[in-house]
C-alpha cells in the first residue's frame, strides 16, 4: 500500500507556495501479520506561538520507518523511528525562552502507539463505533548530543448513532511536551478549534474537546444537463461545539477557547469530504482575540 500527501499554503507571495511545500510518501507492505513500512517527508512553514510572542521558521526532510502488529481486527500496537534534519529560526520572541534563537541538526525520533478502531464509515465520515490512539515517543539532537524532548498524545472518539443516517461525534484530544525543547503544535484551524487561524493558538500542553450532531440532509442528488445527467454524492448537515485550551509550562492565561455553528459536508471519494462550517468564536473566560466573531472555514479531508 502506497500513501502520499501534499499540501502547501501561501504567506506573502506565490515563491511561498513552494518554500512552504508539505509532503509526505509512505510505503506498508502488509503480506504478513507484521507490517511494516518506510517513507520520506518534508515539513516547512512559519508559525506562531502567541502566547510566548515567538515567531519562528522551521523547515524539515527525513525518512521514517514503521512496524504495525494487530493483536486483532480492531486493535494494534505501532512502532515508529524517524531520521530528519531540522533547521529552525526563531525570527523574533522572548530570548529567555529555552532553545529560542536558531537550531540546526539532525533529529532522531521513536514513537510507539498502542490504537484501537471500530467504527462503521458513511460516506461522509464515521457513524458508529468508537477510535483512540495512544501515543508517546522521545526526540534526540543526535549533532548537538541533547535531548530535545519527550510527547505524549491522547485522541479518543467517539459516535452515539442517534438514527440510521445521523450521530454524535465526541472527540476528546490531549497533547503535552517537555524537555530542552518542547515541541508545541497548533490546535487553530479546521482540524482541531474551527474557527481560528492556521498555526496559531498553539502550546506545548493542549486539550480540545469536539462534539458535532451529523445528519443527512440529501442521499444524493441528479441534475440533468444537455450532456447527460450528472449525480452528485450525499450531503450531511452538522450542528458542532468546539473547546480547547493550550498553555506552555511557563505561560498560560487560563483562557478556554470555543466555537460553535454548522455545516455541511459532502464526500468526494471515500472517507474524503469538502466540509463548510459557518460559526461563531467565543472564550469562556476572557477574549477570543480576533476580531469579529463570526467565521466561514472550508476543509478537505477526512472528518474525525
Amino acid at each position: 500500500m502506497l500513501v502520499t500527501s501534499l499540501a502547501t499554503f501561501g504567506n506573502g507571495g506565490f515563491a511561498s507556495l513552494f518554500s512552504n511545500l508539505n509532503a509526505d510518501v509512505f510505503y506498508l507492505n502488509q503480506k504478513r501479520r507484521l507490517n511494516w513500512g518506510i517513507g520520506a517527508f518534508r515539513l516547512a512553514g512559519t508559525f506562531e506561538e502567541r502566547e510566548t510572542e515567538t515567531l519562528y521558521d522551521e523547515k524539515s526532510t527525513g525518512v521514517y520507518g514503521a512496524l504495525r502488529f494487530p493483536f486483532s481486527r480492531f486493535t494494534r500496537i505501532e512502532a515508529q523511528s524517524r531520521l530528519e534534519y531540522s533547521d529552525r529560526t526563531d525570527l523574533f520572541g522572548r530570548a529567555d525562552l529555552p532553545g529560542s534563537g536558531r537550531r540546526q541538526g539532525v533529529l532522531s525520533s521513536n514513537f510507539l502507539s498502542f490504537v484501537g478502531d471500530n467504527a462503521l464509515w458513511l460516506g461522509a465520515g464515521p457513524i458508529d463505533g468508537m477510535r483512540w490512539n495512544f501515543t508517546g515517543g522521545v526526540v534526540t539532537d543526535l549533532t548537538h548530543g541533547a535531548f530535545e524532548n519527550w510527547t505524549g498524545i491522547t485522541d479518543v472518539r467517539k459516535y452515539f448513532r442517534t438514527s440510521l443516517q445521523s450521530a454524535v461525534a465526541v472527540r476528546g484530544f490531549a497533547y503535552v511536551s517537555d524537555g530542552t525543547r518542547p515541541r508545541p503544535i497548533s490546535i487553530g484551524g479546521s482540524w482541531l478549534l474551527r474557527g481560528y487561524p492556521v498555526f496559531t493558538e498553539v502550546g506545548t500542553r493542549v486539550w480540545v474537546a469536539n462534539t458535532e450532531w451529523r445528519f443527512p440532509i440529501t442521499e444524493y442528488l441528479t441534475l440533468g444537463f444537455p450532456f447527460g445527467a450528472v449525480r452528485f454524492p450525499e450531503v450531511q448537515g452538522a450542528i458542532f461545539n468546539d473547546l480547547a485550551q493550550r498553555w506552555n509550562e511557563d505561560f498560560n492565561d487560563h483562557l478556554v477557547l470555543g466555537s460553535a455553528g454548522v455545516g455541511l459536508r459532502m464526500p468526494l471519494i471515500p472517507g474524503i469530504v469538502l466540509r463548510l462550517d459557518v460559526g461563531r468564536r467565543y472564550a469562556l473566560n476572557g477574549d477570543y482575540g480576533f476580531g469579529p466573531s463570526r467565521f466561514v472555514d472550508f476543509f478537505f479531508g477526512y472528518d474525525y
